[in-house]
């Protein structure tokens, strides 16, 4: 009966080639038996949580100690075998009819019936069937069943509902099936049902988050046809499927050495700090550094650490070093950067990628390290990394970039990563596989850069992400140079859940919380002190440009590299313009930068960016004037003489002074005894000040309270005056205002309370639930829903900006459509691209949020061709004639200079920005 049960079982598919494939051979196509793929799965689930550097710290110590007392491997065993039984529901009527040529050869009809209303999504038929099998088998309650059929049956991306079984799928034979498949399993992994290791008080949300993890991932490497090819019906009896399983057991775990999943990154030598960085010439460690290792190592077990000191101390490699040190010292599984822009995650990536080339304790073996944000294949350094993956490298560095993890989802699951963090906040988000990017991050250390960046919607989800991380025995290393004393407080206690007592301590700080909710803080002391001269230009807006350019050409008569940040693209690109026309200022160089260029060209213009004013840059101008939006303002590591800035936010504009004469070189005579910002404000003597677009972009309520905290400030030390300015905006104590504008900002006030709830209410509303870590599987069945697989819908919005929308401006002459020069080559929308065609059309395309333009590209189809493109299928065309488009008034054009310029016709016919 044994070995008629393993033939039997043999003739269910699981994983199939195309039926067309083998037309000409007259034969069924090849195909993977049920049985023999979900025991490839778990064996590689087997495999990943055998290696201490590949399993998530935790992930199963209460097993271990729950009421069988089970060693090690035994639960990693029943683990796997859980994880096995995924595809469970693959053995029904819905899914196995979807290949009739197979059912007709190996399932009689009149054996094992089916019909039309038979339901197709195996993971809901393994949700629905398997908790009864469980039960009848093993005699598990529901409490664990039921949980545990959830977490495997979502590997597709989302977990099921529960809707009524259809008939056909209930029936005696498909059910017999399916449980003589869990008992053969139950068998080839050597378990004995009396020896269960799940209680209802050891699923946590947490484990059984990171349970659907594992099996997503374990299914996604267990279905590769290079490792795992297609046997048929080979197999017939219980001694072939035990050699099967020794067979491929192996094969698992060449598999995840082949992914550099399962190799130990860094050797636990105790290595000096400096030694880190020798890279770095006349590296030592300063006070940042020191005291964020000295706090770092008071803290016990998965811990918080918020590092906040000015721009320009040292951050980086304070929270590179605190990294390593918890990597090599408690096992951490690797790190994930996370920096707010693409521009920004750029420049990080070359920055880590050297930092893991020079490591001192790295092992010898291959590290993963991948660039993760939507345009990351266009970035240079992470392209060459990608060929070295392929090719191999002259010298063999030993840091590589594989294939595997660049598809959609994967790429959190590399141990190392520098990207956006919309790609960590996605993982709390209502979005498909979020739980895989939850497991690709357990256990590592994950750096978030810039945390006061964020606004109240994003900061909601932040505080849920957090929670989760602290589930997840992950720890975190939060920067920030400008952080008001609540959102510290909110950050502190979103991570350490029990901590109601946070160290008070003065700015600039480094302060620690355990999971367990103990904190530790320390003050950074003797840090260098900057400062800077401030002058607040209040002008009407008409007067703007004419002030800065005579500013500027005063003081760049001798030489000097100025920056201007402004707050709207279109004001960048007004300014730009001015000065480019301004004649004292014709031996200066003036470039422009903001996020409206084409891609390819706005990453040479980052690039020119960084080759001009960043640290250590050789190429610097004599005279050179940067116009530029907040692109430059968060975490890009470039420098200045002098500066003019729009009015922003307090913290903002000190971040943008941070820019300031941040490093050690040789100025011109006059920037050597004084840095100066001047901020552009308008004049306060209205009692509706005007903010311009400005009040799109930031709340009136902070800009004003910016505005008069501004106002009386002559100089700024730093780091000593970056506490009380930030107190002052965003603390309770009121700020000295004129009679004109109380009433406006009283208002204003009520206004900013009202839409700071509304976005907390969004972000909660747009985030999974809390982990639980009651032993109870509510946050599973709360997301038991279906999504589109889209992460761009909205309830995965990881900030509440305007709707974007990506166009390719395509220029019409003679019938065809050209690309832009200097490419200039045909398109044919009809077509379908190859990746490399694909790429150069991506490499025009511009993302816009204007409200007119974007409703009138998503009016527009999808050129057909490019529908099947990956790279193009969210796209739209703007077909330009003489290099614009009109529009109902409206005007777009595409300038080589400007970039995308949005403007009306006026009156007479002509356009007006």
């Amino acid at each position: 009966m044994g070995e008629q049960r393993i033939e039997q079982l043999i003739k269910f598919w699981g994983k199939a080639g195309k039926e067309e494939e083998k037309e000409e051979e007259k034969k069924a196509p090849p195909y993977h038996s049920v049985l023999c793929h979900v025991i490839d799965v778990a064996l590689v689930a087997e495999a990943l949580l055998l290696s201490p550097a590949t399993r998530p710290p935790g992930f199963l110590e209460s097993l271990t100690g729950s009421r069988c007392s089970s060693p090690l491997l035994k639960v990693i065993r029943w683990v796997a075998f859980i994880v096995s039984l995924h595809d469970v529901g693959k053995i029904s009527p819905g899914f196995q009819k979807k290949r009739p040529d197979l059912v007709n050869q190996f399932l009689p009809k009149d054996h094992f019936p089916y019909s039309r209303q038979d339901e197709p999504d195996h993971g809901l038929v393994t949700l629905l069937t398997l908790p009864n099998i469980l039960s009848c088998l093993g005699q598990i309650e529901d409490e664990v069943a039921e949980p545990l059929a959830r977490a495997v049956g979502g590997h597709h991306g989302s977990f099921p509902a529960h809707p009524s079984l259809p008939d056909e799928v209930g029936k005696q034979p498909w059910e017999t099936a399916r449980k003589e498949l869990v008992q053969v399993l139950a068998e080839v992994f050597e378990l004995a049902w009396d020896e269960v290791p799940f209680t209802p008080e050891t699923l946590t949300g947490s484990f059984l988050m990171t349970l659907a993890g594992l099996t997503t991932v374990a299914d996604w490497i267990g279905s590769d046809e290079r490792w795992f090819p297609y046997t048929g019906d080979q197999i017939t009896d219980m001694a072939g499927l035990k050699a099967y399983v020794a067979e491929r057991r192996e094969v698992a775990q060449q598999a995840v050495m082949a992914l550099h999943l399962g190799e130990a990154l860094f050797r636990s030598d105790d290595i000096e700090f400096a030694s880190l960085f020798a890279h770095i010439p006349n590296f030592a460690p300063n006070q940042c550094q020191q005291t964020a290792r000295s706090v770092a190592g008071q803290l016990t077990g998965p811990s918080l650490l918020i590092i906040e000191t000015p721009m320009g101390s040292g951050k980086t490699e304070a929270a590179l070093g605190v990294a390593d040190m918890w990597m090599r010292q408690r096992g951490m599984r690797g790190l994930y950067y996370a920096l707010p822009t693409q521009a920004t995650g750029n420049q990080m990536f070359k920055r880590v990628k050297t930092f893991l080339e020079r490591h001192p304790a790295r092992t010898g073996t291959q590290t993963e390290l991948h660039l993760l944000h939507g345009n990351a294949d266009f970035e240079h350094a992470y392209q060459e990394l990608k060929a070295t993956a392929v090719f191999g490298a002259e010298e063999n560095a030993g840091i590589t970039a594989s294939h595997w993890f660049t598809a959609r989802k994967r790429g959190l699951i590399a141990p190392f990563a520098v990207g956006t963090v919309d790609q960590c906040l996605l993982s709390v988000l209502q979005s498909r596989h979020m739980f895989v990017r939850l497991f690709g991050l357990a256990g590592k250390v994950v750096v978030i850069d810039e945390v006061h960046a964020y606004d109240t919607y994003s900061s909601t989800v932040l505080d849920r992400l957090l929670s989760w991380l602290r589930a997840l025995n992950t720890s975190v290393i939060l920067l920030s140079a400008t952080l008001p004393q609540k959102r510290r407080t909110e950050l502190l206690r979103a991570y350490g859940s029990s901590c109601h007592r946070v160290a008070s301590v003065t700015y600039p700080c480094v302060i620690g919380v355990s999971a367990n909710g103990d904190t530790t803080a320390e003050q950074v002391r003797d840090l260098p002190g900057r400062a800077f001269t401030l002058h607040v230009l209040q002008k009407a807006r008409r007067d703007w440009w004419s002030t800065v350019a005579d500013h500027l050409e005063r003081d760049l008569a001798g030489g000097g590299c100025a920056a201007c940040i402004v707050n709207t693209v279109g004001d960048a690109q007004a300014l730009y313009t001015y000065l480019k026309n301004r004649a004292g200022l014709a031996d200066t160089h003036v470039l422009l930068f903001h996020a409206r260029f084409p891609l390819g060209q706005r990453m040479e213009i980052e690039n020119q960016v960084e080759t001009w004013f960043g640290k250590g840059s050789r190429c610097r101008p004599r005279k050179a004037i940067l116009v530029a939006t907040q692109v430059i303002e968060q975490s890009l590591d470039v420098d200045f003489d002098v500066m003019v800035t729009e009015l922003a936010p307090v913290d903002l504009v000190l971040q943008r002074g941070g820019r300031l004469q941040r490093h050690d070189r040789d100025r011109p005579e006059r920037f050597t005894e004084e840095a100066v910002l001047y901020c552009l404000s308008p004049e306060l003597s209205d009692p509706t000040p005007d903010f311009g677009n400005s009040a799109f972009v930031y709340e009136p309520y902070i800009l004003l309270k910016s505005a008069l905290a501004l106002r009386q400030v002559t100089t700024v030390q730093l780091p000593t005056d970056v506490e009380g300015l930030i107190a002052k905006v965003y603390g309770p104590d009121d700020l000295a205002c004129p009679d004109c504008l109380r009433d406006t900002l009283q208002a204003w006030k009520h206004l900013a309370e009202g839409q700071e709830r509304a976005e907390s209410y969004l972000g909660k509303a747009a985030s999974i639930p809390a982990p639980h870590d009651n032993g109870d599987e509510c946050v599973l069945r709360e997301l038991a829903h279906v999504m589109d697989d889209d992460e761009l819908l909205a309830p995965a919005r990881t900030r509440l900006a305007r709707p974007t929308i990506t166009f390719v401006p395509l220029h019409r002459e003679q019938g065809h459509l050209y690309l832009a020069a200097p490419d200039r080559r045909t398109v044919d929308l009809n077509e379908t691209p190859d990746r490399a065609q694909a790429q150069a059309i991506l490499r025009q395309g511009v993302t816009i949020s204007h409200p007119h333009w974007v409703k009138y590209f998503q009016s527009q189809p999808v050129p057909s061709g490019w529908a099947k493109s990956p790279l193009l299928k969210h796209c739209r065309v703007a077909e330009l004639e003489d290099g614009s488009l009109s529009q109902q008034g409206l005007t777009l054009s595409l300038n080589p200079e400007l970039g995308v310029v949005f403007s009306y016709l006026s009156p007479s016919g002509q356009p007006a920005r």
